[in-house]
């Protein structure tokens, strides 16, 4: 799944979990996922990273990395059946 169809997943939205913006560092760009409303700056206390560049701006998001992002935020099981059959 590509992380803009991760992001626009209603799991995601129920839980308030948004692209907030990008990380830029000298080799790399990380997509910001924090809460819904958070602002990039200062960081937020509760991020996940997702590595993305110019080379690929919609990253391919596995299953596992899904759910990892999920039990980083406290959510341990699928408000509905994740990924969408």
């Amino acid at each position: 799944m590509r992380l803009r169809e991760v992001v626009d997943h209603p799991e995601f939205k129920k839980r308030d979990i948004a692209l907030i913006g990008h990380y830029n560092s000298d080799e790399v760009v990380f997509a910001v996922l924090a809460r819904r409303g958070e602002k990039l700056l200062p960081v937020p206390k509760l991020f996940y990273l997702i590595e993305n560049g110019p080379n690929n701006p919609d990253p391919e998001v596995d299953v596992s990395e899904i759910n990892s992002i999920l039990r980083h935020f406290g959510y341990f099981e699928p408000i509905s059946t994740f990924p969408p059959k």
